[in-house]
């Protein structure tokens, strides 16, 4: 069983046609937790880490295709710093696939959609030992304001799989809040079933090996403007 949690201020500080291609991301907290048992209480009993960017901050931006990540002082960070800020920043400077499918769509409560497999990958941040995802749907289940935005409720479901060396397929549904002016997700929760098998050895001595799981995502966002 494997726990992080990270609590990330970002702040916007170059804009380009619009987009934002250059931030500082400030780790306010970043913690990791790992047992060997699979039960809840195993993981509540063990020792909270900090992760390597906790109480940092680094300088990131998008050049072209190419992501740039340096420390405060402008230095390239060691590469376990380096791993984490990039994927956690790799949406910098790239259009967000989620607002793109939504922006101008009127849905009706119940309705549900279908929308690109590269969406979700993007959304969940999936890497390739997931696989590409096959099947991805939204169903609009009700309209709230979430600290003063309209926001839509979406129950969202995933699938994805991989079929190389590592067969993998997971399965996650759960919450999506989407503000309803400027499509940004406020809020995802998706969990849900996670099976892998593998065949290893020699080819005079060859053995399969299976395991199953349950992964979890979580993620809130709130926004604000620059202030003058």
């Amino acid at each position: 069983s494997i726990e992080r949690r990270q609590r990330r201020q970002v702040t916007t500080t170059e804009v380009d046609s619009g987009m934002p291609v250059a931030a500082v991301v400030r780790y306010l907290a970043a913690t990791k937790q790992s047992a060997a048992g699979p039960a809840d209480e195993d993981l509540q009993n063990a020792d909270v880490l900090p992760q390597p960017v906790a109480g940092k901050a680094y300088r990131c931006r998008r050049d072209e295709d190419k992501l740039i990540v340096t420390d405060e002082a402008g230095s390239i960070p060691p590469l376990d710093e380096f791993e984490i800020v990039a994927a956690n920043m790799d949406s910098l400077g790239r259009t967000n696939p989620l607002a793109r499918f939504l922006t101008g769509r009127s849905v009706s409560i119940g309705q549900q959609l279908e929308l690109p497999n590269d969406v979700a990958e993007k959304l969940l941040g999936l890497g390739d030992e997931f696989g590409q995802v096959s099947q991805f749907t939204l169903r609009l289940e009700d309209i709230r304001d979430v600290h003063g935005a309209t926001c839509a409720v979406f129950h969202a479901s995933i699938d994805a799989a991989s079929t190389n060396s590592t067969q993998m397929r997971l399965q996650v549904e759960g919450p999506l809040v989407v503000q309803a002016d400027t499509c940004r997700a406020v809020h995802a929760s998706f969990s849900g079933p996670i099976g892998m098998s593998e065949t290893r050895g020699s080819l005079s001595a060859t053995f399969q090996m299976t395991a199953t799981g349950r992964m979890r995502v979580d993620i809130t966002s709130t926004y604000r403007d620059v202030e003058p």
